[in-house]
């Protein structure tokens, strides 16, 4: 078996090439721009990586009670600002139709 070993690290073939098929690694689909919740100190929140358009989001609690529901137009390349000074301190999560990012109300 040690012997097997350094046969492969030296760049020879050993039994072990012969026991599995070849695995390859598939490249996935490139990601989607990055989304992302950035609270300023005022309240206002801004979303990163939305497209172009209305985007209807929700708010939700760390219990998953839905407390915000909400359309936020967005200029292509610009954050969409969402007013948030009524929730209370806390961990929430912002969600729209394909994904969801979490966010803390200091």
């Amino acid at each position: 078996m040690f012997v097997n070993r350094v046969v492969k690290y030296l760049g020879g073939t050993g039994y072990a090439d012969t026991c599995s098929a070849p695995v390859g690694v598939v490249e996935g689909p490139a990601p989607a721009a990055e989304f992302g919740v950035v609270v300023e100190a005022d309240g206002q929140m801004r979303v990163q990586g939305w497209s172009s358009g209305a985007h209807t989001y929700r708010i939700s609690d760390a219990m998953g009670r839905v407390l915000l529901v909400g359309t936020a137009s967005v200029v292509a390349g610009e954050p969409a600002s969402i007013q948030t000074v009524r929730l209370p301190p806390g961990v929430y999560t912002l969600s729209d139709a394909e994904r969801a990012a979490r966010f803390v109300m200091p």
